[in-house]
């Protein structure tokens, strides 16, 4: 236990008893010092080391401080606009720790990348901001504008629950996550960056239900969300499948999907599961089903359609 010598209070080197003057003579205190020609890979790692005995510095707090510049200071300035807050809703918590804009960056990298991030995620951020750091203005907000427009168009489709994570087993379980999902974001993301946001607005509805199947019934993407979350293989992964729903719904919709009004109507009557007879708690929990099969001749109107959970639903085949 250390022992507080509060006699030495105000006391200089010269009026120190003769023993701790040599205690401190035989004390070595190590130095670094951090010059402006010194490599940024070394500034990050300081300021990663000076932080992990206190309150330890985010990634992109560090990242403030090292790569300064008009990317840091553009992207800075979007995330703190109304309509990245209305998207995004990042709590005030995680926004005083720059956890906003760090997520932006990170969008904007993967975006550069070609849905690609190599090695590790802090890694290929820390790279993209250090060759970045001083990009023209005109070409930051030229990036970061259509970086919106593709989370405008995730809005188009998910509104509130936008970058959330929902998940089902049965009724009562089903749910959307509060808290915004990075690794879902990123890949949502790009894959939508992949095509004319006019083509998904007017295919939202069956896009919207397409992606929601993914979350709670596709095993191999409902893994990618469980670890290793933002490691290269998984990103890429949930990237092409997302943008593989995309496509087939642009492709070719056909007759075959109910509307969503057709949904509501359905719920707001019974919103009981006809296929295992327990009610269905939320209505994006749910599908509606063609009561004669849609290969066998069955009809896409609302009078051969009843109302299933999403997982009875596939289970039916």
């Amino acid at each position: 236990q250390l022992r507080e010598l509060t006699m030495l209070n105000g006391a200089g080197y010269a009026d120190l008893p003769e023993a701790i003057r040599k205690d401190f003579g035989r004390f070595s205190l190590s130095m670094i010092c951090i010059s402006s020609e010194s490599h940024d890979d070394v500034k990050f790692d300081i300021f990663e080391r000076l932080n992990k005995g206190s309150a330890k510095l985010k990634e992109h707090e560090i990242r403030n401080c090292v790569y300064r510049g008009t990317l840091n200071k553009i992207t800075k300035e979007v995330a703190s606009g109304e309509r990245f807050r209305k998207i995004f809703h990042f709590p005030d918590k995680q926004v005083a720790r720059m956890e906003d804009s760090g997520f932006l960056v990170a969008c904007l990298c993967l975006l550069a990348n070609n849905g690609v991030m190599k090695g590790s995620t802090k890694d290929a951020i820390n790279k993209y901001m250090e060759k970045n750091r001083n990009m023209p203005e005109e070409d930051v907000k030229k990036i970061t504008s259509q970086f919106m427009t593709c989370a405008d168009t995730v809005f188009t489709l998910f509104g509130e629950y936008s970058f959330r994570k929902c998940h089902s087993g049965k009724s009562a379980s089903f749910g959307w996550e509060p808290k915004l999902n990075t690794a879902l974001a990123l890949s949502m993301i790009y894959a939508v960056s992949q095509f004319p946001r006019h083509q998904i607005t007017i295919h939202a509805e069956a896009i919207r239900e397409r992606i929601i199947d993914l979350m709670i019934l596709d095993a191999d993407f409902i893994s990618s969300m469980a670890s290793q979350t933002t490691s290269e293989k998984n990103i890429l992964m949930r990237i092409v499948k997302i943008r593989d729903v995309i496509q087939s719904c642009i492709s070719d919709q056909g007759p075959r999907l109910f509307s969503y009004a057709d949904k509501v109507k359905l719920f707001t009557v019974d919103p009981t599961c006809k296929l295992c007879d327990q009610r269905i708690t939320h209505i994006d929990d749910s599908q509606v089903d063609h009561i004669v099969r849609w290969v066998d001749g069955g009809t896409t109107d609302i009078s051969n359609g009843q109302l299933a959970h999403r997982i009875c639903n596939a289970m039916k085949g």
